[in-house]
Parts: C-alpha cells; structure tokens; sequence
C-alpha cells in the first residue's frame, strides 16, 4: 500500500502554522486511479480508458474504478457504456450519491415509478452530499 507521511525530523518540532499531514494508506489501486482520472480530466481519454481496462483486470470490480469508467463514458457520450458501468458500480457497493442520481437519470424517465429506479434515488439521498465524498466522481 502506498503511504504520505510527514517529513519531520526528531530533533524539531513543527512550526505555529505549518501544515500537519496525517499519515494516509491507500489501497494499491487508489493511485493508480488517480492517475488515470487526471488523463480523463486532461482530455486524454484514450490514455485514461487504457489505464482503466489495465486495473479492471488487474482489480476486478472496485466500485470507485467503475464509477470512473462511467464518468468517461458520459463524456464520450456513451450512455449505454456508462449506464452498464454506473449500475455494476451500485451493485458493487458504491458509495457515491451522485453515481446513484446518474444511473437513476439515465435508465428512468423523469416520471418513472420503477421500484429499482426510486430505490436508487432513496439511496441517494441518503449518502453523503458530494462536498464531503472521499473522492468525487464529476470532474469540474
């Protein structure tokens, strides 16, 4: 896993305003995520849909890599591809309330009662707003 931690030395304290750094841990595939979703914000989505296919197989089924590769194909304009990779995002346990509003957005009309449609809309508005996600799905 990959680690940022602080660089302190044991002889000095830290500074009155100087930024503390928590040590975070990710997952072997978080950067590597985030690298690829950097080419997509680049508008290198060529690159970034390699670099996707490559940790798809290497880490099958990471709703957060799902997420991504539906983000990628609502940019493209393909909403079949991102209504597959949206939906297998929520089946895999996604925790984006945005993933659930697009995928609802996508496979339901304005009107629709379909049980699995509001269902999605509920679980929504029951996860945290974007602002406060671990890591956002749109890019800006």
């Amino acid at each position: 896993a990959w680690t940022v931690r602080q660089p302190q030395s044991p002889e000095s304290e830290p500074r009155e305003g100087a930024i503390r750094f928590q040590p975070v841990d990710f997952a072997p595939w978080e950067v590597p995520l985030l690298q690829a979703d950097a080419f997509a914000i680049l508008g290198r989505h060529q690159v970034a849909a390699a670099a996707y296919q490559k940790l798809a197989r290497e880490f099958p089924g990471i709703p957060e890599l799902l997420e991504s590769q539906g983000q990628l194909a609502l940019e493209q304009f393909d909403l079949k591809a991102a209504q597959s990779f949206f939906q297998d995002a929520v089946q895999r346990g996604s925790t984006s309330a945005e993933v659930y509003l697009r995928l609802a957005t996508l496979r339901c009309g304005m009107r629709s009662e379909e049980a699995a449609c509001l269902q999605w809309i509920d679980r929504a508005l029951e996860l945290p707003a974007a602002g406060s996600q671990r890591r956002p799905v749109g890019r800006e």
